[in-house]
Protein backbone atom coordinates (compact mmCIF):
# COMPACT_ATOMS: atom_id res chain seq x y z
CA UNK A 1 0.00 0.00 0.00
CA UNK A 2 1.44 3.37 -1.27
CA UNK A 3 0.54 5.73 1.84
CA UNK A 4 0.98 9.65 1.99
CA UNK A 5 -0.15 10.53 5.08
CA UNK A 6 -0.75 14.16 6.90
CA UNK A 7 -2.54 16.30 9.50
CA UNK A 8 -5.16 18.76 8.54
CA UNK A 9 -7.11 20.37 10.71
CA UNK A 10 -10.89 21.54 9.87
CA UNK A 11 -12.56 24.84 11.00
CA UNK A 12 -16.40 24.86 10.99
CA UNK A 13 -18.24 25.73 7.61
CA UNK A 14 -21.68 25.13 8.05
CA UNK A 15 -24.82 27.71 8.42
CA UNK A 16 -26.31 28.39 11.05
CA UNK A 17 -30.03 28.76 9.41
CA UNK A 18 -29.69 25.17 7.92
CA UNK A 19 -27.32 23.06 10.64
CA UNK A 20 -28.41 19.56 10.97
CA UNK A 21 -28.00 17.66 14.06
CA UNK A 22 -26.73 14.10 12.52
CA UNK A 23 -25.90 13.21 9.32
CA UNK A 24 -25.69 10.41 7.41
CA UNK A 25 -24.69 9.73 3.79
CA UNK A 26 -25.56 6.25 1.49
CA UNK A 27 -24.05 6.36 -1.63
CA UNK A 28 -25.51 9.56 -3.31
CA UNK A 29 -28.52 9.52 -0.70
CA UNK A 30 -27.92 11.54 2.31
CA UNK A 31 -30.18 11.34 5.65
CA UNK A 32 -30.22 14.19 7.98
CA UNK A 33 -32.50 15.43 11.08
CA UNK A 34 -33.02 19.06 11.49
CA UNK A 35 -35.17 20.17 14.30
CA UNK A 36 -35.77 16.96 15.14
CA UNK A 37 -37.11 15.71 11.63
CA UNK A 38 -35.37 13.47 9.13
CA UNK A 39 -34.59 14.64 5.76
CA UNK A 40 -33.57 12.75 2.40
CA UNK A 41 -31.43 14.17 -0.18
CA UNK A 42 -30.47 13.17 -3.13
CA UNK A 43 -28.57 14.64 -5.67
CA UNK A 44 -29.39 17.43 -7.91
CA UNK A 45 -33.40 17.76 -5.30
CA UNK A 46 -33.90 19.94 -2.45
CA UNK A 47 -34.48 17.78 0.34
CA UNK A 48 -37.52 15.73 1.35
CA UNK A 49 -38.91 15.69 4.92
CA UNK A 50 -39.22 12.16 5.79
CA UNK A 51 -40.99 11.99 9.93
CA UNK A 52 -40.84 13.75 13.19
CA UNK A 53 -38.31 11.30 15.40
CA UNK A 54 -37.06 13.26 18.03
CA UNK A 55 -32.84 12.94 19.06
CA UNK A 56 -30.67 14.83 21.49
CA UNK A 57 -27.10 14.11 19.39
CA UNK A 58 -24.47 12.41 21.24
CA UNK A 59 -20.71 11.05 19.79
CA UNK A 60 -22.10 7.28 19.70
CA UNK A 61 -24.73 8.28 17.48
CA UNK A 62 -24.85 5.65 14.77
CA UNK A 63 -27.48 4.58 11.35
CA UNK A 64 -27.04 1.69 9.34
CA UNK A 65 -29.02 0.19 6.61
CA UNK A 66 -29.90 -3.23 5.00
CA UNK A 67 -32.13 -3.09 2.52
CA UNK A 68 -34.83 -0.72 3.38
CA UNK A 69 -34.19 -1.35 7.09
CA UNK A 70 -32.73 1.20 8.78
CA UNK A 71 -31.16 1.10 12.53
CA UNK A 72 -30.78 4.10 14.62
CA UNK A 73 -28.56 4.35 17.38
CA UNK A 74 -28.91 6.95 19.78
CA UNK A 75 -27.88 7.12 23.55
CA UNK A 76 -28.80 4.21 25.12
CA UNK A 77 -31.49 3.68 22.75
CA UNK A 78 -31.66 1.85 19.57
CA UNK A 79 -34.56 2.11 17.09
CA UNK A 80 -35.61 0.00 13.74
CA UNK A 81 -37.73 1.51 10.63
CA UNK A 82 -38.74 -0.56 7.40
CA UNK A 83 -37.68 2.69 5.57
CA UNK A 84 -37.53 6.29 6.94
CA UNK A 85 -41.03 7.18 7.57
CA UNK A 86 -41.47 5.37 10.47
CA UNK A 87 -42.35 4.04 12.47
CA UNK A 88 -39.69 3.70 14.59
CA UNK A 89 -39.58 0.57 17.00
CA UNK A 90 -37.38 0.66 20.32
CA UNK A 91 -35.76 -2.47 20.00
CA UNK A 92 -32.86 -2.28 22.77
CA UNK A 93 -32.97 0.24 25.92
CA UNK A 94 -30.24 -0.13 28.37
CA UNK A 95 -29.23 3.38 30.30
CA UNK A 96 -26.03 1.27 31.38
CA UNK A 97 -24.97 0.61 28.26
CA UNK A 98 -24.57 2.91 25.13
CA UNK A 99 -22.50 3.11 22.07
CA UNK A 100 -19.92 4.29 20.25
CA UNK A 101 -19.13 4.90 16.32
CA UNK A 102 -18.99 1.66 14.35
CA UNK A 103 -21.36 -0.10 16.77
CA UNK A 104 -23.94 -1.70 14.51
CA UNK A 105 -23.93 -4.51 11.92
CA UNK A 106 -26.51 -5.64 9.63
CA UNK A 107 -26.53 -8.90 8.87
CA UNK A 108 -28.64 -12.27 7.22
CA UNK A 109 -28.39 -15.61 8.98
CA UNK A 110 -28.36 -19.07 7.40
CA UNK A 111 -32.20 -18.67 6.81
CA UNK A 112 -32.20 -15.09 5.15
CA UNK A 113 -33.40 -13.71 8.26
CA UNK A 114 -32.35 -9.62 9.10
CA UNK A 115 -30.45 -9.40 11.77
CA UNK A 116 -28.97 -6.73 13.59
CA UNK A 117 -25.20 -7.41 15.42
CA UNK A 118 -24.41 -4.63 18.25
CA UNK A 119 -22.08 -4.27 20.65
CA UNK A 120 -21.79 -2.10 23.93
CA UNK A 121 -19.76 0.54 25.39
CA UNK A 122 -20.01 0.97 29.12
CA UNK A 123 -17.68 3.09 31.26
CA UNK A 124 -18.18 0.44 34.60
CA UNK A 125 -15.65 -1.73 33.89
CA UNK A 126 -17.93 -4.17 33.74
CA UNK A 127 -19.12 -7.22 31.31
CA UNK A 128 -19.20 -6.02 27.80
CA UNK A 129 -21.74 -7.89 25.15
CA UNK A 130 -22.55 -8.63 21.61
CA UNK A 131 -26.51 -8.88 21.20
CA UNK A 132 -28.14 -9.97 18.23
CA UNK A 133 -31.55 -8.32 17.32
CA UNK A 134 -33.71 -10.69 14.61
CA UNK A 135 -36.73 -8.18 12.94
CA UNK A 136 -38.47 -11.30 11.69
CA UNK A 137 -38.99 -13.10 15.13
CA UNK A 138 -38.10 -9.83 17.10
CA UNK A 139 -36.20 -11.69 19.07
CA UNK A 140 -32.86 -10.12 21.12
CA UNK A 141 -29.81 -12.60 21.91
CA UNK A 142 -26.65 -12.13 23.44
CA UNK A 143 -23.89 -14.02 21.22
CA UNK A 144 -21.04 -12.89 23.15
CA UNK A 145 -19.79 -12.26 26.40
CA UNK A 146 -16.66 -10.24 26.77
CA UNK A 147 -15.61 -10.44 31.33
CA UNK A 148 -14.45 -7.87 33.30
CA UNK A 149 -11.35 -7.18 34.62
CA UNK A 150 -11.61 -8.28 38.10
CA UNK A 151 -13.59 -11.89 36.68
CA UNK A 152 -10.54 -12.03 34.84
CA UNK A 153 -8.05 -11.28 37.21
CA UNK A 154 -9.59 -13.18 39.98
CA UNK A 155 -11.42 -16.59 37.67
CA UNK A 156 -9.26 -15.90 34.56
CA UNK A 157 -12.61 -15.52 32.37
CA UNK A 158 -11.91 -14.80 29.20
CA UNK A 159 -12.41 -12.87 26.65
CA UNK A 160 -12.26 -9.82 28.97
CA UNK A 161 -12.33 -6.14 28.15
CA UNK A 162 -12.14 -2.64 29.57
CA UNK A 163 -14.11 -1.17 26.59
CA UNK A 164 -15.42 -3.20 23.17
CA UNK A 165 -14.41 -0.21 21.39
CA UNK A 166 -15.51 -1.14 17.22
CA UNK A 167 -17.24 -3.85 15.53
CA UNK A 168 -17.24 -3.50 11.70
CA UNK A 169 -18.06 -5.78 8.57
CA UNK A 170 -15.60 -6.21 5.91
CA UNK A 171 -17.46 -5.73 2.61
CA UNK A 172 -15.47 -8.09 0.71
CA UNK A 173 -15.32 -11.06 3.12
CA UNK A 174 -18.66 -10.87 4.86
CA UNK A 175 -16.25 -11.47 8.16
CA UNK A 176 -16.78 -9.38 11.57
CA UNK A 177 -14.04 -7.26 13.20
CA UNK A 178 -13.98 -6.29 16.85
CA UNK A 179 -11.42 -4.11 18.81
CA UNK A 180 -11.63 -4.16 22.60
CA UNK A 181 -9.59 -1.84 25.05
CA UNK A 182 -7.48 -0.67 26.69
CA UNK A 183 -4.61 -2.13 28.62
CA UNK A 184 -1.71 -4.26 27.62
CA UNK A 185 -2.89 -7.09 29.81
CA UNK A 186 -4.75 -8.75 26.79
CA UNK A 187 -7.96 -6.16 27.46
CA UNK A 188 -6.38 -5.04 23.62
CA UNK A 189 -6.89 -7.45 21.56
CA UNK A 190 -8.52 -7.62 17.98
CA UNK A 191 -10.86 -10.65 17.20
CA UNK A 192 -12.90 -11.28 13.76
CA UNK A 193 -15.78 -13.40 13.50
CA UNK A 194 -16.67 -15.75 10.15
CA UNK A 195 -20.02 -17.03 11.46
CA UNK A 196 -21.55 -13.50 12.52
CA UNK A 197 -20.36 -13.52 15.75
CA UNK A 198 -21.29 -17.06 17.10
CA UNK A 199 -17.64 -17.75 17.73
CA UNK A 200 -14.76 -15.65 17.79
CA UNK A 201 -10.89 -15.75 17.03
CA UNK A 202 -8.54 -13.41 18.26
CA UNK A 203 -5.62 -12.06 16.11
CA UNK A 204 -3.74 -10.66 18.29
CA UNK A 205 -3.39 -8.88 21.81
CA UNK A 206 -1.05 -7.48 24.82
CA UNK A 207 0.16 -4.39 22.41
CA UNK A 208 -1.02 -1.05 21.99
CA UNK A 209 -0.91 -2.02 18.29
CA UNK A 210 -4.03 -3.71 19.10
CA UNK A 211 -6.01 -1.21 20.83
CA UNK A 212 -7.94 0.64 18.03
CA UNK A 213 -11.39 2.32 16.60
CA UNK A 214 -11.74 1.43 13.61
CA UNK A 215 -11.37 -0.71 10.58
CA UNK A 216 -11.18 -0.27 6.81
CA UNK A 217 -10.36 -3.38 3.84
CA UNK A 218 -9.46 -3.66 0.86
CA UNK A 219 -10.28 -6.71 -1.24
CA UNK A 220 -6.57 -8.46 0.03
CA UNK A 221 -6.06 -6.90 4.05
CA UNK A 222 -7.67 -5.69 6.90
CA UNK A 223 -6.36 -2.24 8.40
CA UNK A 224 -6.99 -0.50 11.79
CA UNK A 225 -5.84 2.72 13.63
CA UNK A 226 -4.43 3.02 17.18
CA UNK A 227 -6.13 4.00 20.09
CA UNK A 228 -3.30 4.75 22.59
CA UNK A 229 -3.26 8.20 23.72
CA UNK A 230 -1.13 11.29 22.85
CA UNK A 231 -0.09 11.84 26.05
CA UNK A 232 1.82 8.61 26.50
CA UNK A 233 5.30 7.73 24.80
CA UNK A 234 3.47 4.96 22.69
CA UNK A 235 3.80 5.47 18.67
CA UNK A 236 0.66 5.60 16.99
CA UNK A 237 0.12 3.79 13.43
CA UNK A 238 -2.35 2.08 10.55
CA UNK A 239 -1.72 -1.41 11.01
CA UNK A 240 -2.20 -3.53 8.10
CA UNK A 241 -2.77 -7.75 7.71
CA UNK A 242 -2.99 -9.59 4.84
CA UNK A 243 -6.68 -11.62 4.69
CA UNK A 244 -4.04 -14.45 3.91
CA UNK A 245 -2.92 -14.32 7.59
CA UNK A 246 -6.15 -14.65 9.65
CA UNK A 247 -5.66 -16.66 12.14
CA UNK A 248 -8.06 -20.34 12.73
CA UNK A 249 -7.34 -20.29 16.02
CA UNK A 250 -6.59 -17.37 18.94
CA UNK A 251 -3.42 -15.92 18.49
CA UNK A 252 -1.26 -13.40 20.73
CA UNK A 253 0.08 -11.63 17.82
CA UNK A 254 0.07 -11.86 13.82
CA UNK A 255 2.02 -10.69 10.87
CA UNK A 256 1.12 -7.03 10.69
CA UNK A 257 2.74 -3.67 8.95
CA UNK A 258 2.85 -0.80 10.79
CA UNK A 259 2.20 2.83 8.79
CA UNK A 260 3.63 5.56 11.10
CA UNK A 261 1.26 7.86 11.80
CA UNK A 262 1.07 11.53 13.86
CA UNK A 263 0.97 10.91 17.66
CA UNK A 264 -2.41 11.21 18.78
CA UNK A 265 -5.40 8.65 19.17
CA UNK A 266 -7.34 8.13 15.87
CA UNK A 267 -10.95 7.55 16.02
CA UNK A 268 -13.38 6.65 13.74
CA UNK A 269 -12.81 6.28 10.00
CA UNK A 270 -14.89 7.17 6.86
CA UNK A 271 -14.02 6.24 3.18
CA UNK A 272 -14.51 8.35 0.22
CA UNK A 273 -14.08 6.92 -3.11
CA UNK A 274 -12.21 9.09 -5.93
CA UNK A 275 -14.01 7.35 -8.88
CA UNK A 276 -12.51 4.46 -9.97
CA UNK A 277 -8.95 5.18 -9.04
CA UNK A 278 -9.07 5.16 -5.31
CA UNK A 279 -10.09 5.74 -2.27
CA UNK A 280 -9.38 8.73 0.69
CA UNK A 281 -9.89 7.17 4.30
CA UNK A 282 -10.15 10.15 6.56
CA UNK A 283 -9.61 9.75 10.39
CA UNK A 284 -10.48 12.18 13.18
CA UNK A 285 -8.41 12.45 15.91
CA UNK A 286 -7.89 14.30 19.58
CA UNK A 287 -4.42 15.46 17.80
CA UNK A 288 -1.47 15.86 18.64
CA UNK A 289 -0.19 17.04 22.29
CA UNK A 290 -0.97 20.96 22.87
CA UNK A 291 -2.29 21.47 19.16
CA UNK A 292 -6.18 20.45 19.09
CA UNK A 293 -7.82 18.01 17.19
CA UNK A 294 -8.34 17.33 13.21
CA UNK A 295 -8.43 14.96 11.04
CA UNK A 296 -5.91 12.73 9.46
CA UNK A 297 -6.14 12.01 5.86
CA UNK A 298 -4.98 8.73 4.60
CA UNK A 299 -4.72 8.08 1.16
CA UNK A 300 -4.69 4.47 -0.32
CA UNK A 301 -3.66 4.05 -3.65
CA UNK A 302 -2.63 0.74 -4.27
CA UNK A 303 -2.92 -2.86 -2.60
Amino acid sequence: MDWQVGPYYLRKCCYELFAPQFMQAFDDTLVFWYHNTIFVKLPHKLPKRMCKMPIQYDEGMELVRQGNLYALRNGYKIFISQGLNGPWKVVFSNPASTGIRHSMVWTRNEKEEDELLFSEYTTSWGRHHIYSYNVQHDYLDTLQTFYSQAEHDSLGLEPFARHTHVMMRDPYSGYIFIGNGDGNDGSSAIYYSKDNCRSLIRIGAFEQCYRTLSFFFTEKSVFWNNDATGSTDEPQYICRLSKVNLPDCNQVASPITKFPLVHAAHWVTEELKLGDNGRVICMSTNGEVYRGGGVTIAFAHTE
